[in-house]
């Protein structure tokens, strides 16, 4: 149905979907203002529902559980590098090559400071904080820049520490815009 009204209307369809990020942005500042203790009974509820069992976090025994653990107690900065889409490259770089790497076309702190006329036809445009912020431009000539604008000043306020589950290194990220290369697949 959501399909169908892109189609057939594609600004409202943006517009509801810029509303949704509004209501999100919204309930993850409400969630960042909470105090440790209520970060543990919101993880200690979703456990619940999603595995079907009780948390005690004094007795963590199986994977998920410390798991759990791990999303607010560990502060390793090398869980930070490695969900950054942007510095963790380097740490690919150094690891096992670039050769691995998508090339990568520029990096900005904010949509109005990419300079679309040095991008090329196609390329792809992402957030490096967070999941599911991408934009995939196939050609610049149909690439609606006030939807993507919209999109992305939406996500570059969004908190992905508190999207899906509370996982605080999400919020030591700093911002960035990453445009890379588009490849084209054969399927």
């Amino acid at each position: 149905m959501l399909k169908k009204i892109k189609n057939i209307f594609p600004k409202a369809y943006h517009f509801y979907n810029h509303l949704k990020r509004r209501r999100k942005i919204a309930e993850i500042e409400s969630l960042k203002k909470l105090k440790y203790d209520d970060y543990k009974k919101i993880i200690s509820k979703e456990y619940r529902v999603r595995i079907g069992h009780e948390l005690d976090w004094n007795n963590l025994r199986s994977y998920t559980e410390k798991m759990q653990w791990e999303k607010i107690e560990n502060h390793d900065h090398r869980k930070t590098l490695l969900a950054d889409k942007y510095l963790v490259r380097d740490w690919i770089k150094e690891k096992i090559g670039d050769e691995y790497l998508i090339p990568l076309l520029g990096v900005w702190d904010s949509f109005d400071e990419i300079d679309f006329d040095k991008l090329p036809d196609r390329f792809v445009l992402k957030t490096n904080h967070g999941s599911g912020t991408n934009l995939i431009v196939k050609s610049k000539s149909n690439f609606d820049k006030a939807t993507a604008r919209m999109m992305f000043n939406d996500w570059m306020k969004m908190d992905f520490a508190f999207v899906d589950s509370i996982q605080l290194h999400y919020s030591t990220i700093p911002r960035k815009i990453i445009a890379e290369k588009y490849l084209e697949t054969s399927s």
